[in-house]
């Protein structure tokens, strides 16, 4: 029988037959490590997470990101063109009537389907012939509106304050009345009455004239041109007058002034009725654009050149004129009423300009503006401009008096 060895040793006998590393070997596993090895020595390490190192290398990515996306918007842009390029078709290329005019006005249907002519010069030397006569137009019926109402509110003054005989003399660039400031027939209820009647009836017919009579259909033409004009007028005696009564005292200003109307209540006022002169500019840009009878300058991209000769040269041309025109050349009772109709003529601004930022606004023409008038100057308005202004500058030159008893 065999003997029988202990494990112990069977262990030690093991280990002993093993051969010893020598020192070589074992510097070389010191200094010279496995990959494996490497791995297992650096795992503890690789764990630690690095904040900056990952927020750089995540901003690096997001920029690599937004640099390709630049990059694609870019090709996609190119390509679009190029389609687009490819497709266009000159307009003597093509015998159709519809496709050379959709190249030459760049608009739908309703703005070219109705025009005159098959030469693209003709016809834009004969729209701007027509945009020139548009703005002769426009300006003189700016001018007329204006005297009308401006009469029409002094007159109103004139006859209230004779209700409570106060006799008055309107003169073309104020209402005077002859018993001065200190007179006992002055009150605080008339002084209120009178100066806002004014005012009152400005408001009044405005708003008829502009609901009642620009929006209807049947107006066209430089007849509707002459209602919003007017209507503008109207209700520029009432909240610009507001403006010009807080400014300089004068007009409305006495009403608010025997009111003792708070300062901060003043202004806010003030800023609100500017604010609603542009909405209401801003939703009558339509009626504006149809007055004109224009198809052509009707569209997108022309539609600011329309406003800007047709609305914004009158105002600035008749604000020149009507300052001269209403300057006294002695002194006038009320010290201010040179400045207070001067705000009058900038604040009708608010009017205007809100309309070029309407790019909304889309008229609606039919078959009759083909032949509609108004696209010459109208030597009707002409001749009516010249007599008012000769009738209002020197029929007013020594007063109008206008009394009625109580």
């Amino acid at each position: 029988m065999e003997e029988q060895v202990s494990p112990e040793k069977r262990r030690h006998h093991v280990r002993s037959s093993e051969k010893a590393p020598s020192f070589f070997n074992r510097l070389k596993k010191k200094l010279f490590l496995s990959p494996e090895e490497k791995y297992e020595k650096k795992k503890h390490k690789r764990r630690r997470r690095n904040i900056l190192r990952e927020y750089i290398k995540r901003t690096r990515e997001r920029w690599a990101y937004n640099r390709y996306q630049r990059r694609e918007l870019g090709r996609k842009k190119k390509h679009r063109k190029a389609a687009a390029k490819e497709e266009r078709v000159s307009w003597f290329a093509n015998s159709s009537l519809q496709q050379f005019f959709k190249k030459f006005t760049k608009e739908s249907r309703p703005y070219y389907y109705y025009a005159e002519t098959d030469q693209p010069k003709s016809e834009v030397q004969k729209q701007r012939k027509r945009l020139l006569h548009f703005a002769v137009n426009s300006t003189v019926i700016y001018l007329i509106t204006y005297i009308i109402a401006y009469t029409t509110y002094q007159v109103l003054v004139m006859f209230v304050a004779s209700r409570f005989g106060i006799n008055s003399v309107l003169y073309f660039y104020e209402v005077a009345f002859p018993i001065g400031n200190n007179s006992s027939l002055w009150s605080d209820f008339n002084i209120i009455l009178i100066t806002f009647s004014g005012p009152f009836i400005s408001v009044l017919l405005g708003i008829y004239y502009l609901l009642l009579f620009v929006r209807k259909e049947k107006t066209k033409g430089l007849t509707k041109l002459f209602v919003i004009w007017l209507s503008f007028h109207f209700l520029n005696f009432f909240m610009g007058g507001f403006v010009g009564g807080v400014v300089t005292q004068q007009g409305f200003g006495y009403v608010i002034a025997w009111m003792f109307m708070p300062t901060f209540l003043k202004f806010g006022i003030s800023i609100l009725f500017l604010f609603g002169m542009g909405i209401i500019g801003y939703l009558h840009t339509v009626y504006f654009l149809e007055s004109s009878n224009s198809l052509y300058w009707t569209q997108r991209y022309k539609k600011p050149w329309l406003i800007i000769f047709g609305g914004l040269f009158p105002w600035a041309f008749g604000a020149v004129f009507l300052f001269i025109l209403q300057y006294p050349f002695v002194i006038p009772q009320h010290e201010n009423i040179v400045v207070h109709d001067t705000i009058l003529y900038v604040t009708i601004v608010f009017f205007i300009a809100p309309m070029l930022v309407n790019f909304k606004a889309k008229p609606n023409f039919d078959q009759t503006v083909r032949k509609a008038k108004g696209r010459r100057i109208n030597w009707l308005y002409l001749v009516l401009f010249v007599l008012t202004m000769v009738i209002f500058r020197v029929g007013l030159k020594d007063g109008f008096s206008y009394f009625v008893f109580k």
